[in-house]
């Protein structure tokens, strides 16, 4: 039993290893999110400026550790044999539609589209939580550079990574 107790500690260990930075990181938005805004400047296109920039390098790298959390992530052999007997499966229904699920798992990047997806969302959740914070606005421009922070972030992880 102490084996299995290991293995279990392992796990938890490496998922932290992986999750730990992201959770830390969504922490760190989500507090500054909470505290009032600071005047950044007079002059409204350098305040816009700023707060764009910083959007967009916050959600930048939090897609970036997001995706990291997907790519280190070890996937057991039941899952990998799950997946191949979905994609077999579709044979029944004739080569078209087993064609697109082969492709679709083996060339499309489920884990790039995922942190994206996670990021964005996040990042909505982050503009609806500054309706409810005093000298903060939900802001459209904010949530599009947000967006954009989030895909750039993911891509250059994959990028990274990848080599």
């Amino acid at each position: 039993m102490w084996f299995f107790d290991i293995i279990r500690r392992m796990k938890f260990k490496r998922t932290l290893k992986n999750w730990g930075p992201v959770l830390f990181w969504a922490l760190l938005i989500f507090i500054g999110s909470s505290l009032p805004a600071p005047e950044i400047s007079k002059v409204g296109w350098v305040s816009f400026a700023v707060t764009s920039f910083v959007h967009f390098v916050e959600f930048s790298i939090l897609s970036f550790l997001i995706f990291r959390a997907l790519y280190f992530a070890e996937r057991g052999p039941e899952e990998i044999l799950e997946q191949v007997k979905r994609t077999v499966k579709t044979l029944r229904f004739g080569l078209k539609p087993f064609f697109f699920r082969l492709f679709w798992e083996l060339f499309v990047p489920k884990k790039l589209l995922a942190a994206i997806l996670i990021t964005v969302i996040y990042a909505a959740a982050d503009e609806l939580h500054q309706c409810f914070v005093p000298t903060r606005v939900c802001s459209f421009w904010d949530f599009f550079f947000d967006s954009f922070g989030a895909v750039v972030g993911a891509v250059l992880a994959k990028l990274i990574l990848s080599f």
